[in-house]
């Protein structure tokens, strides 16, 4: 059995760590409150010299509290990367209550030169969350003289209920085969298989049907194999192929739930005049929020794509190992994983953009050539006036690393061992992996996703790592 507890607070800026920020006024920031348990515990029977069974239970219950510095609304002045903001950020208060069971069971069997696992793993996951953006008001102002008038660009507000529970059992089951075909050749060959159940909307909005479902993708197979060759004792011969399946974020499903125009309702007035507020009054929190919301023009609403389906990654791996001197063995190898129906969004509810001249400028700042750019327009055209943005939640994105590594290790008496290894790989992909951002990997253009096909933000071309590992109890 095994209890922990972590309680932690941090500033919020890319969780716990702090990187520098500019333009940001400490009324626009805050803090996050961590307060994180688990209690396990694990039961194992020899039910025969041959016959073993390994049961496990985990309850972890987790809460992270965003809490404002100031009161709303948020202003903005200038672009997001070079302009100054200050007053609640519109993602603040946001409160989110975690709750997860877990229950696994392993049984191994071993017969002979097989030694035989198969197991089932049930995971369910509760998320109570209190979120609504810019629930205060969000306004943003092209420049000084325009915040000194009050003559805003845009405001922005949320209206509805805050709080949504969203529940996703998650199911998997596995079955394997650790073979030894002879003396100095061992193989492994195993398949599992995983579902995760997302959480269906209560309400849909009567002007868009599809807000009202949330896909569901059970074919989820993944094979393994993997093999071990010693040809002689100084040498080894190792390779593995692999399909991995991972889980959707929670609040991915929650936003989608939630952010459909009825249930919660974002609402964007462009420009003084336009419906919104005198500046910087806001629309009160109580009256239309906290109630279920009447579809009114201009919402912007999350959906799923109606393909969408869980991501996977395919891993190859395959690596040589020989011993070069007493106490010293070399390795190499190479390995290749490819991500496929990675999660995107984009805003679906878009004209086919035309093009805007872009200088591009050299060093001395002399105009070296001229790129076009997709332009939408501001406003951008919608093909369904009644809303603003429609996101979309996708399954179309994809990456590929490529790795080959050389790795030295070196034993000495008493426990001592080092180890150097060097990396050079390559990551192709569309942009930042999704990890669990709610929104993220936007194209420029929607409708020529592929152009952003390119080096990943974290290629990192040369690596080199060196370990020291001292073993006292030895």
């Amino acid at each position: 059995m095994n209890y922990q507890n972590l309680h932690a607070t941090n500033v919020p800026e890319n969780g716990f760590t702090t990187p520098t920020v500019t333009g940001m006024a400490l009324s626009n920031n805050g803090r996050v409150q961590v307060d994180n348990g688990s209690f396990s515990a694990q039961w194992t029977a020899t039910i025969s010299p041959t016959l073993l069974n390994e049961a496990r239970m985990q309850f972890a219950p987790g809460t992270e509290r965003q809490i404002p510095n100031s009161e709303g609304p948020q202003v903005r002045i200038g672009s997001a990367r070079t302009g100054i903001t200050f007053g609640r950020r519109d993602v603040f208060p946001s409160t989110l209550h975690e709750k997860r069971w877990q229950w696994l069971d392993n049984l191994t069997l071993m017969r002979g030169r097989h030694e035989m696992k198969a197991g089932v793993d049930i995971h369910h996951i509760s998320d109570a969350s209190f979120s609504l953006t810019a629930i205060d008001g969000s306004y943003l102002f092209s420049n000084l003289r325009d915040f000194a008038n009050g003559r805003y660009t845009s405001y922005t507000q949320g209206f509805g209920i805050p709080e949504d529970t969203t529940v996703s059992p998650y199911y998997s089951a596995f079955i394997q085969d650790n073979f030894r075909a002879s003396s100095n050749l061992s193989v492994n060959i195993g398949l599992r298989y995983e579902f995760q159940q997302l959480d269906q909307p209560a309400t849909s909005n009567p002007q868009f049907p599809r807000t009202g479902v949330v896909p569901q993708d059970k074919n989820n197979f993944a094979p393994r194999v993997a093999l071990a060759w010693q040809l002689s004792p100084i040498f080894v011969v190792r390779t593995s192929y692999g399909i991995y399946y991972g889980p959707l974020p929670l609040q991915v499903n929650s936003v989608a739930k939630t952010q459909n125009g009825v249930f919660q309702n974002i609402r964007e007035f462009r420009g003084v005049g336009a419906g919104g507020p005198v500046y910087p009054a806001v629309f009160p929190r109580g009256i239309p929020t906290m109630r279920l919301q009447t579809p009114t023009p201009g919402a912007t609403i999350v959906v799923f794509s109606p393909d969408f389906a869980a991501p996977y990654v395919q891993q190859v791996n395959l690596e040589i190992e020989r011993e070069v001197l007493p106490d010293v063995s070399i390795s190499s190898g190479w390995l290749y994983t490819k991500g496929t129906r990675l999660r995107s969004n984009e805003d679906i509810n878009l004209l086919p953009p035309g093009t805007r001249p872009v200088e591009i400028h050299d060093t001395a700042r002399n105009i070296s050539g001229v790129f076009n750019m997709p332009w939408f327009g501001v406003p951008a055209s919608r093909p369904l006036s009644f809303f603003d943005q429609i996101q979309e939640f996708r399954s179309d994105n994809s990456s590929a690393y490529h790795a080959f590594f050389v790795q030295a290790n070196k034993r000495y008496q008493r426990g001592l061992q080092f180890l150097a290894n060097y990396t050079y790989s390559r990551l192709i992909d569309r942009g930042a992996a999704p990890g669990n951002q709610i929104l993220c990997c936007t194209s420029e253009n929607p409708f020529r996703p592929g152009d952003e096909r390119g080096l990943g933000r974290r290629d990192q071309r040369h690596r080199f790592n060196f370990a020291g590992v001292w073993d006292v109890f030895r």
